[in-house]
């Protein structure tokens, strides 16, 4: 009988150990491709030294050709941007549906506008597809672009 006790101990121990290591490759292949993504829009805007100005979606289009290039997650709830200190959303979903700055988009990210387009801060999001609690978990990664010296944006002109 004791042995069975002791058996089934490394057994419960061999399942946890497992857990453990499923859990982080999990996570450590999500971050990678929110932190490939967002690599991938700053790299555009620096491209192209800045946002898209109001009626125009070239850069947005080049973003998302990209982001299908990757695989990155559609955008499949009604997630918002939270606000950055400082920043202007520019692209995302504000909280309280403000019509002016929400994007119909089919992709889940955020960027935000600093020092009047002077720099963008990128947010993508870490997705993990588990059944049931998958949907709750949302992980943000940041990142900026460096400051950008455009001479076509009117606000640094000025």
């Amino acid at each position: 009988m004791r042995e069975a006790v002791g058996q089934t101990f490394i057994v419960n121990l061999i399942l946890v150990f497992f857990a453990v290591i499923s859990a982080l490759l999990i996570g450590s292949l999500s971050y990678s491709k929110a932190f490939r993504t967002r690599n991938r829009i700053i790299y555009v805007i620096e491209k192209h030294g800045t946002w898209d100005a109001p009626g125009e979606d070239r850069i947005r289009t080049e973003i998302e050709h990209g982001l299908r290039e990757i695989g990155y997650q559609m955008n499949l709830w009604d997630a918002q941007c939270r606000p950055r200190a400082g920043g202007e959303l520019v692209y995302g979903r504000a909280p309280g549906g403000n019509p002016a700055v929400t994007m119909a988009s089919p992709f889940d990210f955020c960027v935000h506008s600093f020092e009047s387009g002077r720099y963008y801060g990128v947010t993508t999001f870490m997705h993990f597809n588990i059944p049931l609690i998958g949907g709750f978990l949302r992980f943000p990664v940041f990142g900026q672009t460096k400051p950008l010296l455009n001479l076509h944006n009117e606000d640094l002109r000025n």
